[in-house]
């Protein structure tokens, strides 16, 4: 820092002298000796990699340009060309300037500009790398302390609007008569259509529009902003869903000028339920937002407007505020054929068990599962717990994967450990392939400082192991449903083709073949979790309005489908299909196209749900079936 400060002294001499920050940084630079030199690696010279001459020029010129707030752009458009991944023909890759990257996030933070948060979360969206994920934290916490804001709050106010309008789309006209019009489809997608002059959709780009410069420049722009939001979404659903565990809550003026009056976060906000407690001390309530502003009950009732001293918070199963609230909040999305970004009203929940409260300190509920490691740690990374790979080491490596709950003074803590034995299937890097899960334990959490504005950095874990009857109820179930999110989609009972797999695994002889197994033949015939629950549970809503439902029908774990050539048992744990009464397992993988019609869900994010869906109607019309493999094993 004292590097920088003295670094800094000196170039506000120069930007005097010079005129400004851009020719400060130019005549700067130009005074660095050899500034084309480029490292050595792997015993050659790389041409991509910026040299350490070069690195300290690019760190310079960022220094100077972090002085001047109209900079951002700038800043941000160095940041992701130094992010650029140079992959080395031996393996591996480096950034192309990681000095760069690190000099850029610590521009932003120090601008600390609406406009600076945001870019800052631009590069985050691009990067997976623990050390600039520490670094974007840091500046995230230096802006908010500088703006005097939570760092949440600031996120929100410096979310863009990529230039959507009120109904959340940007039209624009184009060459020949043609509109183009972008939309935000899903919480994951934003898509831009064509229509010709009469308003007629168009499947592919006219040669009007191709041969328009303006016009092709424009629809390139367009396609663009739409993946730009593809990418913002998400981190925004994700905050709206930790708010259950952060404690967020929104006046209802933050609200207002958060979310209903921001196109972007007013698509998210129009499609959830809400619990308002109102200023004057009555009675809390729940409500959705007709076309995204006008307060409703579940049963269409208009509700007072909301009042700038009103409280909002996310509204959760686990905490209705009226009688009867889950019930009548799933009626109202199938009533009006709403689709919920975030799975809120069809939530799954997880009330202690007495097998939990017996234990005392730890829930066995997810354990004895065989995961795939890349798998489940990427998506609890994404889910914001930390989880480090395991390796086969002889080196100390077990720290359990984690999610820290400083609104409650907790951490979450999910133990596994490497599957496979003396002699298990490792990476190149000694990574174990497969995990086998253990407990989930809660332990306290102490704060120095404020974690809503400084980031966590004083945040200290603390040996004491809290009971899990201690927890709160909603904090409880939504880290046993990321347990349960995690094992659902890494275990690899959901593998199609693990039980064919032997001959060309690195043991067909050993783990695979006895422990690996069993788990798979377990996990395909056991009782269902809490999320398999809750699928069979929409299915027994779904399925008797289908076209197909003479066909079907459901026991504690099985939807049966009833074809022409075979009768056939689909697991709603796993999704996989067997063929009754032998009780044969009949390979599908899971990405097959089955013609299966698009039904509209009440939810996105699902997918082993609409994965079933489709499996039933290819089942349902077996006689239509034309993949020889599957025929084969079918043996008629």
């Amino acid at each position: 820092m004292q590097y920088y400060r003295d670094y800094e002294r000196r170039a506000l001499k120069e930007i005097a002298l010079f005129g400004g920050s851009t020719d400060a940084a130019i005549v700067n630079a130009v005074m660095i000796r050899n500034p084309f030199s480029r490292p050595a690696r792997y015993g050659h010279v790389d041409p991509n990699l910026l040299s350490t001459e070069n690195d300290t020029i690019l760190r310079g010129i960022i220094w100077l340009k972090s002085l001047d707030a109209s900079s951002v752009e700038f800043i941000l458009e160095v940041a992701l060309a130094s992010l650029v991944r140079i992959v080395h023909p031996e393996g591996g890759f480096q950034y192309r300037s990681l000095i760069g990257v690190n000099a850029c996030i610590w521009a932003l933070g120090r601008i600390a500009t609406p406009e600076a948060v945001t870019a800052l979360g631009r590069i985050r969206r691009r990067v997976r790398d623990e050390r600039i994920s520490k670094l974007l934290a840091k500046a995230m916490a230096e802006a908010a302390i500088q703006a005097g804001l939570t760092i949440e709050a600031l996120e929100e106010i410096a979310t863009p609007s990529h230039g959507l309008d009120a109904a959340g789309t940007i039209t624009q006209n184009l060459a020949g008569g043609i509109t183009a019009t972008l939309a935000i489809t899903s919480s994951t997608e934003a898509a831009v259509t064509l229509t010709g002059p009469t308003g007629k959709p168009l499947k592919s780009t006219p040669v009007a529009v191709k041969s328009d410069a303006d016009s092709a420049a424009t629809l390139k722009s367009l396609k663009a902003t739409a993946t730009e939001i593809a990418q913002t979404l998400p981190s925004h659903r994700l905050r709206l869903e930790r708010s259950w565990i952060t404690g967020t809550s929104w006046t209802g003026r933050e609200f207002r000028e958060r979310y209903l009056e921001h196109p972007l976060l007013n698509w998210l906000a129009a499609r959830l339920v809400w619990r308002l407690a109102p200023a004057d001390g009555g009675p809390a309530r729940t409500l959705f937002l007709r076309d995204g502003q006008t307060p409703i009950a579940a049963d269409d009732r208009s509700l007072p407007a909301i009042e700038e001293g009103d409280t909002l918070t996310f509204w959760h199963p686990l905490t209705p505020a009226e009688p009867d609230a889950v019930t009548d909040w799933r009626d109202f999305l199938i009533r009006h054929g709403i689709t919920q970004p975030i799975k809120q009203a069809h939530r799954e929940t997880y009330p202690l068990t007495p097998a939990e409260a017996a234990t005392g300190t730890y829930s066995n509920r997810f354990a004895g599962h065989i995961i795939r490691q890349a798998q489940s740690n990427a998506l609890a990374r994404l889910r914001g717990w930390s989880a480090r790979s395991r390796i086969w080491a002889d080196v100390r490596n077990d720290e359990p994967t984690h999610i820290k709950i400083p609104a409650h003074g907790l951490a979450a803590e999910f133990w596994t450990e490497g599957a496979g034995g003396d002699d298990p299937e490792v990476t190149d890097a000694q990574a174990y392939l497969f995990l086998k899960t253990d407990r989930i334990r809660f332990r306290r959490l102490a704060d120095a400082g404020d974690w809503r504005r400084d980031g966590g950095r004083h945040l200290t874990l603390q040996d004491e192991t809290i009971p899990v009857a201690d927890i709160p109820p909603v904090v409880f179930s939504e880290v046993m449903r990321d347990a349960d999110l995690f094992v659902g989609v890494a275990s690899i009972g959901h593998d199609p083709n693990w039980l064919d797999a032997g001959a060309h695994a690195h043991h067909p002889d050993q783990w695979r073949r006895q422990a690996g197994d069993r788990y798979w033949q377990d996990f395909n015939t056991g009782a269902l979790s809490e999320s398999a629950r809750s699928r069979r549970e929409f299915l027994q809503m779904l399925v008797p309005k289908l076209a197909i439902a003479a066909c079907c029908a459901f026991d504690d774990r099985h939807l049966f489908v009833q074809g022409k050539r075979a009768r056939y048992a689909i697991h709603l744990g796993s999704g996989n299909v067997f063929i009754e009464p032998e009780h044969r397992y009949l390979c599908i993988v899971p990405d097959m196209k089955s013609g299966a019609p698009n039904i509209l869900l009440p939810f996105e994010g699902d997918r082993l749900l609409s994965a079933i869906l489709s499996k039933v109607f290819l089942l349902a019309n077996d006689t239509a079936i034309k993949d020889a493999g599957i025929l084969a094993q079918i043996g008629r």
